[in-house]
């Protein structure tokens, strides 16, 4: 086959989906099959061994696609510029798998998660804004082949019936880390959607223990501009900024556990990161497929701080608890996160779309 990839490139923007997208592309073209990245708002040189192509705009994905007329397009680029594009890719004749990687990709009508310094004038435009253009871009799954998601409670939302549950992937590259204290670490962007804020509460309520809360993270939004200046009274509490994925991995390792603040997504990386070094991952409020709960890979606390902090305690505390949940965590990962494993199913997916497509 050859497999046409549309989405940023971890070169470009370090996210979840783009890192998925990475492990994807490697993995195919070793066994066997040609892969042409489109990397949207390209902006290095690339030195992957698949080729990367660099697009703009709705027109440069198009045009892209029709110079190298792929068998099938992997579109994992959420629902951006989504209708525009997959209406003008339906004229090439070629089979679209979308690749869900957040739970809005889903929905009609997406909600924006805004900064408190907005005024209600702001937050009502970008309200609006934000929903209509969602809604307007949902339409462009009548052009969709098949669906991909990597969390398994959305395949009751999805219409399609061309549809399958694929678990993301994780790779072990680690760069040793060290650091002058037991800690626990926290790993996301810093954006409303993720409150950050939340690990204040937690260096509060860890602050006789002895244990330090490490942030992980490039800030995304400008409310959070200052934040590390607004957490330098809070001794057991550090802000490291940004690091490469090496460095990232490093620290969970080391690390008591991970803790988790962001509300509701797809399947953070951050948690399989987690998992494959035997690390419980104690979380606010999400659960993806309430693994965390039925398969004893950490604990979730309802959304409620209280419960959160108790729960952050208990890993700190009980060696034994600890102990258990790294084991499920360490064997979860082993059995069900590998890179081959994965990639395998969805070459899997894509040959029984294309038979679809070709007998339709």
């Amino acid at each position: 086959m050859k497999i046409a990839i549309i989405n940023r490139h971890k070169k470009d923007t370090y996210g979840g989906s783009e890192v998925q997208c990475d492990i994807i592309a490697r993995q195919l073209e070793n066994f066997g099959h040609e892969i042409i990245y489109l990397a949207i708002e390209g902006k290095r040189k690339y030195s992957n061994t698949y080729k990367t192509v660099s697009v703009n705009s709705s027109g440069d994905i198009v045009e892209a696609c029709r110079h190298e007329q792929p068998d099938i397009i992997y579109w994992r680029y959420n629902k951006n510029h989504f209708l525009k594009t997959t209406w003008q890719l339906s004229e090439l004749s070629i089979p679209i798998v979308f690749a869900v990687s957040h739970i809005n990709d889903i929905k009609r009508w997406k909600t924006a998660v805004l900064e408190e310094h907005k005024n209600f004038f702001k937050k009502l435009v970008i309200y609006l804004a934000t929903g209509i253009n969602h809604w307007w871009n949902h339409l462009g799954f009548r052009y969709v082949s098949g669906v991909v998601v990597n969390n398994e409670q959305f395949l009751k939302s999805v219409s399609n019936p061309s549809k399958i549950h694929i678990q993301s992937s994780v790779e072990n590259h680690l760069k040793s880390f060290s650091w002058k204290k037991p800690y626990i670490v926290w790993v996301s962007s810093l954006k409303p959607a993720k409150r950050p804020e939340v690990c204040i509460d937690v260096a509060k309520a860890l602050k006789e223990k002895g244990i330090d809360v490490l942030m992980i993270g490039p800030i995304q939004k400008s409310g959070f501009e200052n934040f590390k200046h607004s957490i330098e009274n809070f001794k057991n509490l550090h802000y490291l900024g940004a690091k490469p994925n090496k460095v990232v991995n490093g620290a969970i390792y080391e690390s008591i556990c991970l803790i988790h603040t962001g509300k509701p997504e797809g399947f953070p990386n951050v948690f399989m990161q987690a998992w494959q070094y035997g690390k419980p991952v104690v979380s606010l409020e999400y659960d993806p497929d309430q693994l965390l709960e039925s398969k004893g890979l950490g604990l979730v606390s309802n959304d409620d701080l209280n419960t959160f902090n108790t729960n952050i305690k208990r890993i700190i505390d009980n060696k034994k608890l600890r102990n258990k949940l790294s084991a499920s965590a360490k064997s979860y990962s082993d059995k069900y996160l590998s890179p081959e494993r994965n990639s395998k199913k969805l070459e899997d997916f894509f040959l029984q779309i294309i038979d679809n497509y070709d007998q339709s």
